[in-house]
């Protein structure tokens, strides 16, 4: 049985849990490769000769691996567990997930691949971070910066699907974040008519914590601009491309925000690549989306958390009397709590 909450305690600080995991991890081919195995596809245990077959590796090998799911299952990142053995006579040891670990799978991969993201995240031990950047001998040899929250703004708005004004909600929520206490930590990355390779350009150049898209919806998909000057018919992406899309990076962000009609039913899926999703439960008409995202940011840019800031986009929709101020809906992994999910400012405890 694992002293599960010897190594991390799943009630206390998720940064925290997640460095350790990732020094539990370290930097083995070999380990990294077993865990992989062991929380892929599949909901039972694996025993090291399966593990060992999946990974293509000799029976010379068989202890090497054996360390390894005993050095994982020692530390709680895996289960240890007796199941029968495949010829029906005893039973052998079996290594399976564990359901924390398992839902924060992506992350912990992510800031293993990035050291310097791990060493970026503030925890209870180290609520303040400063990343130290090299500037030019002229202006000083170090300087301190704190790390701002990047939006990545995608709009979209194919004539085939009818024109919308995006371009008047990007330059309200601009407006409504340079009013904002935390207005130098918040960076907007507008891409207009934007399509798939948009997506993928802005996650590698700009690294975002929050993909927002605004447009069209519906189908468990968003739809895209084509590139065409004139009759811009657009190009559906449906969410599983979407989250794969996302997933292809080695910092996915932490957010993406759907400002279309009909964008929650499906977007579950995009769970299993970040941490959190808004979308809108039904249609929603210009002004609704305008109104949420201008509140929403604004709301983000004052250092207050996702939570908060649903709250208050709906909230200033239903300040100006629009019907669909109750669309705006959050979803979220079950390891993630909303109320602490905070952007800029102090974190809350």
């Amino acid at each position: 049985m694992n002293k599960f909450q010897d190594v991390f305690n799943i009630h206390g600080d998720h940064e925290e849990n997640i460095e350790r995991i990732v020094g539990i991890l370290g930097r083995s081919r070999i380990r990294l490769d077993v865990f992989e195995n062991i929380y892929g596809r599949g909901s039972r245990p694996k025993t090291v000769t399966q593990i060992m077959d999946k990974l293509g590796l000799k029976p010379a090998d068989r202890q090497l691996v054996l360390n390894e799911v005993n050095h994982l299952a020692k530390h709680g990142v895996i289960s240890k567990v007796e199941i029968p053995r495949s010829t029906g006579r005893g039973k052998e040891n079996g290594y399976g997930k564990i359901n924390y670990v398992m839902a924060n799978k992506a992350e912990i991969l992510r800031k293993r691949e990035n050291p310097k993201l791990l060493k970026s995240t503030p925890t209870k031990r180290r609520p303040e971070v400063s990343v130290v950047v090299k500037v030019p001998k002229s202006v000083g040899n170090r300087r301190k910066v704190t790390a701002k929250l990047k939006v990545l703004y995608l709009t979209a708005t194919p004539d085939s699907q009818g024109r919308l004004r995006t371009d008047a909600e990007v330059r309200m929520v601009n407006d409504a974040i340079e009013r904002a206490g935390f207005r130098d930590d918040v960076d907007i990355k507008h891409s207009p008519a934007a399509d798939g390779n948009s997506l993928l350009d802005g996650l590698n150049r700009h690294r975002p914590q929050i993909v927002h898209f605004s447009g069209h919806g519906g189908g468990k998909s968003v739809w895209l601009d084509d590139g065409k000057v004139e009759g811009s018919v657009g190009q559906s992406m449906d969410f599983g491309l979407l989250a794969e899309t996302l997933a292809a990076t080695d910092t996915p962000p932490t957010l993406v925000v759907l400002n279309a009609c009909d964008t929650l039913d499906g977007a579950d899926v995009l769970l299993d690549v970040v941490d959190a999703v808004i979308g809108m439960s039904d249609s929603i008409s210009d002004l609704g989306a305008a109104t949420f995202a201008t509140k929403f940011y604004a709301a983000l840019a004052n250092g207050q958390s996702v939570s908060s800031a649903l709250k208050q986009g709906k909230a200033a929709m239903k300040m100006a009397m629009l019907e669909d101020a109750d669309l705006p809906q959050l979803r979220h992994r079950s390891d993630v709590d909303p109320k602490t999910l905070v952007f800029v400012g102090k974190r809350k405890r």
